[in-house]
């Protein structure tokens, strides 16, 4: 029977290399055969040229907030003085039941400048999406976190896009702004660029894969009221959208910044979260993995749903490769008995004050790993909260 303990490690093996390696180079070149041969360009046009636009349509800005005393002037500053016509944009700030000073700050400001809604009980972002989108008075809607910080020319890089009536909506590169050598910042940006880079090559094949909640925009009529227990509205809305026949654009000029300072404990229970709505997301989206969607289907399964149960085959990897037998098979087993080493290092070291980069990835890659087997039973469970919780 060793041969057949030795195909279930190849099988294994290979399913973990398509997911993290063999699933970017692959869309890679498609996306950059598709671009060669295409008779359109998906290239972005400089600042120049988008100047030159003078139809620009009402857009509808709309930041959820709870509790943000400490970034919501900061915010309100740097949405105010984003390039876009002034009698073409609505800014809209709901602050969902916060008991800091987040009320009192947005309280200095006219309704002229920005319109603010007051929930008096939390209800969650999900509940503000469902209830402000319909009656925002933009074309396009554009969502944005408390927390981000929007490039000045970013609103008309996102905006242009619309410009083609196959476009549904379209998601902004999200920048960490950290100087710190933390293994939080660095595992982050690593992640970020990876991610990025995804969304870049998706999007010219066909349609990114999701959005990042920070900065965001899409046709308000196409949305569809979201479940009530939704949790990654960025993904769910515009994958939606791409369910309607429409493309999801990834631009990446145009730029949300954002200043990072969760702990590792914090970053741990947000990624834990995160999952479990990717698990959520699979279910609420199961009808896009039809074989019949063709590329989107492809897409989505290999960057989400390969991805969200690529712990279950890490796990089952070392059992296989232990029960297999050879010389490669040996030394596979000691590779990942390493890796595992190599992740615990990482993270002691951060109590030590070491900074060795190499040993920061294996690290973030376990406990991205952990995170999203505790978010699959808490999923199945339903031992999660609606409501996100500062961190």
């Amino acid at each position: 029977m060793d041969w057949a303990w030795e195909a279930i490690v190849g099988l294994l093996f290979f399913i973990l290399f398509y997911t993290y390696v063999g699933y970017p180079l692959l869309v890679y070149v498609l996306a950059r055969l598709r671009d060669t041969f295409s008779t359109h360009s998906h290239h972005s046009p400089e600042p120049s040229q988008i100047d030159k636009k003078t139809d620009w349509p009402m857009v509808s800005i709309l930041i959820p907030a709870f509790n943000e005393e400490n970034v919501i002037r900061k915010k309100v500053e740097n949405t105010l003085s984003v390039d876009y016509p002034k009698d073409r944009l609505q800014i809209v700030i709901v602050s969902d039941g916060s008991t800091d000073q987040t009320d009192a700050m947005l309280a200095s400001y006219s309704e002229q400048e920005i319109e603010v809604v007051h929930m008096s009980k939390r209800q969650g972002k999900t509940a503000v999406l469902n209830r402000m989108i319909p009656v925002m008075q933009g074309e396009i809607v554009v969502l944005s976190d408390a927390s981000g910080l929007i490039r000045q020319d970013a609103l008309k890089q996102l905006v242009h896009h619309f410009k083609d009536p196959k476009v549904g909506g379209v998601c902004g590169t999200y920048v960490i702004d950290a100087d710190d050598e933390s293994l939080r910042s660095i595992t982050e940006k690593f992640y970020w660029q990876y991610e990025t880079f995804l969304k870049k090559y998706e999007s010219l094949l066909h349609s990114s894969i999701g959005a990042h909640g920070a900065f965001y925009g899409f046709r308000r009529a196409l949305f569809t009221p979201l479940s009530e227990k939704a949790i990654n509205d960025d993904f769910i809305l515009p994958m939606q959208i791409v369910g309607k026949g429409l493309r999801v654009i990834y631009e990446p000029q145009a730029m949300v910044e954002e200043h990072e300072t969760t702990s590792l404990v914090g970053e741990f229970r947000r990624r834990t979260r995160i999952n479990v709505g990717n698990f959520q997301q699979i279910y609420i989206l199961l009808g896009l993995l039809n074989p019949a969607r063709g590329i989107v289907a492809f897409e989505f399964f290999s960057h989400k749903v390969l991805r969200a149960f690529s712990p279950f085959v890490i796990l089952a990897l070392p059992i296989a490769c232990f029960f297999a037998s050879g010389p490669i098979i040996d030394l596979l087993l000691q590779l990942q008995l390493a890796f595992y080493l190599f992740g615990i290092l990482g993270y002691l070291q951060e109590f030590v004050g070491l900074r060795i980069r190499y040993l920061y990835l294996p690290f973030y890659f376990l406990a991205g790993n952990v995170s999203a087997i505790i978010g699959f039973f808490k999923f199945i469970f339903r031992k999660q909260s609606l409501l996100w919780e500062r961190v």
